[in-house]
């Protein structure tokens, strides 16, 4: 049987490790009640094991060591990168409205 996946770039597993990752996230988290907030946890669930599919290969690509963990890599990708996006999102949110004191602030904390 021909992998699908695997013609754009992507590992089955990865993807099953992110879906598995997102749904812990959604089991642990907030239960949604209306249909609204059910939709957003399927669509969650979903964006978690595409993130994981795509990000698996580069954090292995950038850390050559941990391939021999990349399965359990993609789940905890799984589990934590919608979280990590949110954040980087709320991060350009920021930079849209104040670049300079958003440069400010990261130059600040990298700095310590």
């Amino acid at each position: 049987m021909e992998d699908v996946f695997a013609k754009i770039g992507i590992k089955s597993a990865h993807l099953f490790a992110g879906f598995i990752g997102g749904v812990f996230v959604m089991y642990f988290g907030k239960r949604p009640t209306s249909i609204r907030e059910k939709i957003r946890a399927f669509i969650t669930v979903i964006l978690s094991a595409v993130c994981t599919g795509y990000l698996t290969p580069l954090i292995i690509s950038w850390q050559p060591d941990w391939e021999s963990v990349e399965h359990g890599l993609a789940f905890l990708v799984g589990l934590f990168g919608m979280g990590v996006l949110h954040g980087f999102f709320n991060l350009v949110t920021a930079f849209t409205y104040d670049p300079i004191g958003v440069v400010k602030n990261i130059r600040n904390a990298i700095r310590g």
